[in-house]
């Protein structure tokens, strides 16, 4: 008796259908099949099988061919079973064996693959371009940890017969000087060494080869270029010390830029300059070239990079402004005070004076032809924002130039209220204390001059022998024991 169909008459269970569709006959049942391959292709395929079936090798000898290519070989797979086994009896059904020669790496054909040798070249090649793209991926840079003074160096030419001075750091003081400083960041490893070549370039871009020198303890001389050598592992930073700026003479300008060219630098691949007019002879940048040495041999190259600008201090188109001195610091808030400055150079067309307090500012009034020498100015104040100001008020003054918009150091100068007394209080005081000063003086005179006289006993002579009236203007001279004390006439032997 089946156990599947000793359910009690409620209706068929899921275990009474499942063991019906397992018994039940498939022979007659067809599954759904995919479309047949076009005419053209089902030939092709058969000339295929043809030339694979002349010169394929023995079926002992298998060989790897591309997929898609092989002769499709026939091969009998077991017919579908009759009789199933019911679920109880499927656990002791022994499995199906597969056919000799079929595989599970292929669709029931064999596929094995053939041992190459082993390329050592090959390999060494393949670690070498990963090594490779490795160090484009972790290349160390170059960076400028210190940048160079903007002002403050002079350019020396080489007929002054003195050296050019020394390039500052920024962040330096007096009493703790610096210079410029980079330092090589990133990955070192398997790095060799670096070397560093410094040259000048112009100011604003493209960075053009600059025909002024660099002069210093590591640029050879005649160079023009500073050249340096790092092992990184000892020492990633680099202070350049004792380098200094050397202009050149107007008519020597080319013949210093053909020396850049025939030296190779030219950082940024501007080319040959045609000419030198729009180069800005009072200012240059420092530009870094580096490369890098493996330890392999290889070397390699890091983008330049270029300093902040560095201004020639004598030139008035770009020197540091300096307010001297002004004859004087203070004014009335109504302005139009006319007041003297001593500065440094600077440009007659280029240069404006400004007063500034909080938001408020304002432009001393002068002229071109007020500008003395390049070092001296005679303005006029401006109107102080508010005129009637009751106590005094501090502003700054400023030397601005318009070409750069860089200022001085500020100066202080004092608006004073234009009317201390409005209503006169002060003066009208000062017109009674007066007053009462001359009366005082008037009843005085006589009584400190009979008290003089008799307490002491002196005689007393005016200049012509007779009494001195109040209103006379002689001086009288007084002898006591304590002194003499002289109020007019002569004094008696």
């Amino acid at each position: 008796m089946d156990v599947f169909r000793c359910a009690p008459e409620r209706g068929l269970s899921d275990f009474d259908l499942i063991q019906e569709i397992i018994t039940e006959d498939h022979t007659g049942i067809s599954l759904p099949r995919p479309p047949p391959p076009p005419a053209e292709l089902h030939g092709q395929n058969h000339r295929m099988h043809r030339l694979c079936s002349a010169s394929s090798p023995p079926p002992s000898q298998p060989v790897l061919v591309a997929r898609g290519t092989a002769c499709q070989s026939s091969c009998s797979f077991t017919p579908p079973l009759q009789q199933l086994c019911s679920p109880r009896d499927m656990s002791q059904c022994p499995p199906p064996h597969p056919q000799a020669g079929s595989s599970r790496h292929g669709r029931g054909h064999p596929r094995p693959l053939t041992s190459k040798p082993f390329n050592a070249a090959a390999a060494a090649k393949s670690r070498s371009g990963v090594e490779m793209l490795e160090r484009s991926l972790e290349k160390p840079k170059l960076v400028v940890v210190e940048q160079p003074k903007e002002r403050g160096m002079r350019f020396r030419y080489e007929c002054e017969g003195r050296s050019a001075g020394s390039i500052l750091g920024a962040s330096g003081s007096e009493s703790n000087k610096t210079q410029p400083a980079i330092e090589i960041q990133g990955s070192i490893e398997h790095l060799k060494k670096v070397t560093v070549t410094v040259s000048l370039v112009t100011k604003d871009p493209p960075h053009r080869p600059h025909p002024h020198c660099l002069v210093g303890k590591d640029c050879p001389k005649g160079s023009g270029i500073c050249v340096v050598t790092l092992n990184p592992h000892s020492n990633r930073r680099h202070s350049f010390a004792n380098l200094g700026i050397q202009c050149v003479r107007r008519k020597e300008l080319d013949v210093s830029l053909q020396k850049r060219r025939s030296q190779n630098i030219d950082p940024f691949l501007t080319g040959h300059s045609k000419g030198i007019e729009d180069m800005d002879m009072n200012a240059v940048r420092l530009c870094f070239q580096c490369e890098l040495e493996w330890e392999d041999g290889t070397t390699d190259s890091l983008s330049p990079v270029v300093s902040n600008p560095v201004y020639d201090k004598k030139a008035t188109t770009t020197s540091q402004l300096k307010i001297s001195q002004l004859n004087q610091y203070t004014g009335p808030s109504t302005g139009k005070t006319e007041i003297y400055m001593l500065c440094d150079k600077v440009q007659k067309d280029d240069i404006e004076i400004i007063f500034r307090r909080g938001s408020w500012k304002a432009n001393g009034e002068f002229a071109q032809t007020d500008v003395h020498r390049q070092i001296a100015i005679v303005f006029k104040t401006p109107p102080y924002q508010d005129r009637d100001i009751a106590e005094e008020v501090d502003v700054c003054v400023t030397l601005r130039r318009l070409s750069d918009q860089m200022e001085s150091e500020p100066v202080t100068f004092t608006y004073l209220p234009y009317n201390p007394d409005p209503y006169e209080v002060k003066r009208k005081r000062k017109i009674k204390s007066d007053m009462n000063f001359q009366d005082n003086v008037t009843g005085l005179i006589p009584t400190v001059y009979q008290s003089l006289i008799v307490s002491t006993g002196s005689r007393v002579r005016s200049g012509t022998g007779t009494d001195l009236p109040l209103r006379s203007r002689h001086v009288i001279t007084v002898l006591s024991p304590g002194g003499a004390r002289t109020f007019g006439g002569d004094v008696l032997p």
